[in-house]
């Protein structure tokens, strides 16, 4: 699954360390004005998936929520902002929010 499944959650686990759960979301594509869009219905997605209750349900001994998404590409300064203020909308409605390169690979086309 990919950030352009807006309706599906990428995946999803409890963090061993906080004990939050971790949905994951999948960003392969390019930084552009379609991206924004894109990633802000998949994060409106996951936002319902957890203010209406069912990240409870699939994960009853949850101490709190995070929404990470591995990025492909960098992001570009439009990008940053973009993602600062998802962090800041997230935080006021108690998730966390990370954002970072794919483990082990980096950003494409960054020097190794």
């Amino acid at each position: 699954m990919t950030v352009e499944q807006s309706d599906k959650i990428d995946s999803a686990g409890l963090d061993r360390g906080t004990g939050a759960v971790v949905l994951n979301i999948s960003d392969h594509l390019p930084w552009n004005d379609e991206h924004f869009d894109v990633l802000e219905r998949k994060l409106g997605s996951y936002v319902r998936f957890i203010e209406s209750g069912q990240v409870r349900e699939q994960f009853p001994s949850a101490t709190g929520q995070c929404i990470k998404v591995y990025l492909l590409h960098r992001p570009t300064e439009s990008g940053l902002r973009f993602l600062a203020a998802a962090t800041e909308s997230l935080k006021t409605r108690g998730i966390s929010f990370l954002f970072g390169p794919l483990p082990l690979e980096g950003y494409s086309g960054d020097p190794s």
